[in-house]
C-alpha cells in the first residue's frame, strides 16, 4: 500500500518533467483538459495541477517511456537517502514480484 502511495507522489511530483518530455504542446494539453493557456503554464510552474487536472493529463501523455523514467527517479531518490535497493526490493518497489 504505501509503495502505491509512494508511486503516485513520484509520479504528481514530476509531472512538468513528463510534460516537457511527452512530446505534447502544452498549448493542447492546456486545451485538452478545458485551461487556459496561461492557467496552464501557471499551474505547471507551481505544478498546482488538481487531481482530475493530473488524471486527464496522466491519461494523454502516457507512454511505456515515462515508466522507465520513474522508475529511474525511484531508484535515484532511494539511492539518495543512503538505502541502496537490491536486485529483489527494487523488483518489490516496482511491483514485479
Amino acid at each position: 500500500m504505501l509503495a502505491t502511495f509512494e508511486n503516485y507522489n513520484l509520479l504528481k511530483s514530476n509531472l512538468p518533467k513528463q510534460l516537457d518530455l511527452s512530446g505534447y504542446q502544452m498549448d493542447y494539453l492546456a486545451e485538452k483538459i478545458g485551461l487556459s493557456t496561461n492557467l496552464f503554464y501557471t499551474k505547471k510552474s507551481n505544478n498546482s495541477f488538481s487531481n482530475e487536472e493530473f488524471k486527464k493529463l496522466i491519461a494523454i501523455i502516457w507512454r511505456n517511456e515515462l515508466q522507465d523514467i520513474l522508475d529511474n527517479e525511484l531508484l535515484t531518490q532511494k539511492t539518495q537517502h543512503g538505502k541502496n535497493l537490491s536486485a529483489t526490493e527494487f523488483k518489490q518497489k516496482l511491483g514485479w514480484l
